[in-house]
């Protein structure tokens, strides 16, 4: 009878292939891994250039050795470092001292740089624009407040009017002067509104801000509840309180009855009552 001998030990020299699953489980892994990988390298280099450029920024508003003349120049290479959208961005984060690059550069009186920096911010956030007006008051800076419209959002509806109407913004300049007394804080505010009497009637009030002894002021114009109109002034959101010793004048169009000059309409106000912001 015929014999078949066998070799048991041929059957363990070859292992069975790996399973495409597993190779692809496999490939995968790394490719996820890799990803990983570039990803945190580029977010981290992202931020170290992020980091360069606000250092940078911090020298422009708050270094009192800069030359003036290398602001421009070291703007415009922070600008073409990082993306329009991402720098526009940083320019509006309290991330100086807990407050914006803006901000400082108003409080230390920059105005080469702000002039500069706002031009790659099309439109302030909503905290942005707060931490301006804080800066416009810190520094008692009508012109920036004016410059930058940081009144323009106040009265909205007025804003809105006076687009439709092609009417440029008033004209509102501040005068402050220094006295014996320092308790007085004496100053004077000269107003000239563009179409008043038009966006009065069309909008039967409007309202106005200017930044005026470290406070941001309120005229408001009303005449909806009577035929006649009415004015009075108060303190914006922020500002300190004080007691107010006030003189309004209003500038007469035409003299009056049996008069050849023209005299202005005067309003007195009292120390009698203490303004408060609303």
């Amino acid at each position: 009878m015929a014999t078949m001998a066998s070799d048991n030990s041929a059957s363990t020299v070859f292992d069975a292939p790996p399973s495409y699953d597993a190779i692809y489980t496999s490939v995968s892994t790394d490719s996820t891994r890799c990803k990983r990988s570039a990803s945190s390298f580029l977010q981290s280099k992202q931020k170290h250039r992020q980091a360069l450029v606000l250092s940078r920024i911090h020298e422009i508003v708050s270094s009192p050795d800069l030359n003036v003349s290398s602001v421009l120049s070291i703007i415009k290479s922070c600008a073409a470092a990082l993306p329009t959208a991402e720098f526009s961005n940083l320019l509006q984060k309290r991330n100086i001292e807990s407050h914006t690059a803006l901000y400082w550069a108003i409080v230390n009186h920059r105005r080469e740089a702000l002039l500069e920096l706002v031009k790659f911010i099309p439109k302030f956030s909503r905290a942005c624009s707060a931490d301006l007006r804080l800066a416009c008051m810190t520094a008692s800076d009508h012109n920036s407040f004016m410059l930058l419209k940081l009144g323009d959002n106040f009265d909205p509806k007025d804003k809105s009017l006076r687009r439709i109407l092609g009417c440029p913004q008033d004209d509102i300049q501040v005068y402050e002067w220094d006295t014996a007394d320092r308790s007085k804080n004496h100053f004077y505010v000269h107003f000239v509104f563009r179409m008043f009497q038009k966006r009065l009637r069309i909008a039967r009030k409007f309202e106005v801000e200017f930044v005026a002894q470290g406070r941001i002021w309120v005229l408001r114009f009303d005449m909806t509840l009577t035929e006649y109109w009415f004015f009075e002034f108060r303190l914006s959101k922020d500002s300190s309180s004080v007691y107010p010793d006030a003189i309004s004048e209003i500038e007469a169009h035409k003299p009056l009855p049996s008069s050849d000059t023209l005299q202005p309409l005067c309003f007195y106000s009292g120390e009698t009552h203490k303004l408060v912001p609303k």
